[in-house]
């Protein structure tokens, strides 16, 4: 048994006797050099195990990748959808001559909350008020884009000279466009 081990683990540097005594007794051929290929360190057991090292780097790269795709796509996700946006601004730029379109540009051109004074009071111009009203706190924010895209729609979807009212965020925010 000893002799057959040396024979197919000649090429390590340890004795395989103290291998065999200690450890392969009662063992079969094949798992006593698997064994001795642990112990000796031989280049195909170093192959397999950075193999496996490097193995477990690409599939930590790819979840890093994977999570550096999500940071970037989430947030194009969160935007307004930009046709739907372009559609709603042709069909309000037919409703009033335009100028529900001035009013909606003017109102929006900043972020703000909603129920504060500037929201609340809203903004009037060329005889067309546009505004947002808050029932459920005055803590919630409208970014610039959002506003417009919402106003948009109230004008779009509002009566032939672009006037109405439309709820927003669970129906804490009010989008109004009235004569002024």
């Amino acid at each position: 048994m000893i002799r057959r081990c040396r024979t197919a683990v000649s090429h390590t540097s340890y004795s395989i006797d103290r291998i065999v005594s200690s450890t392969l007794f009662g063992k079969t051929i094949g798992q006593a050099y698997n064994l001795a290929q642990e112990y000796t360190g031989a280049p195909e057991t170093r192959n397999k195990k950075q193999a496996e090292a490097m193995q477990s780097r690409t599939f930590s790269l790819l979840f890093l990748g994977l999570i550096a795709l999500f940071a970037l796509v989430l947030p194009a996700a969160a935007n307004p959808d930009w046709g739907v946006m372009w559609n709603n601004r042709r069909a309000c730029g037919g409703k009033d001559g335009g100028r529900v379109l001035g009013a909606i540009s003017k109102f929006c051109y900043r972020n703000m909350f909603a129920g504060e004074i500037y929201a609340s009071d809203g903004q009037a111009t060329n005889g067309v008020r546009v505004g947002i009203g808050a029932s459920c706190g005055w803590d919630r924010f409208i970014p610039q884009v959002w506003c417009e895209y919402q106003m948009l729609e109230v004008c779009a979807q509002g009566g032939k000279k672009g006037r109405g009212k439309k709820r927003y965020d669970g129906g804490c925010q009010h989008f109004w466009i009235t004569n002024g």
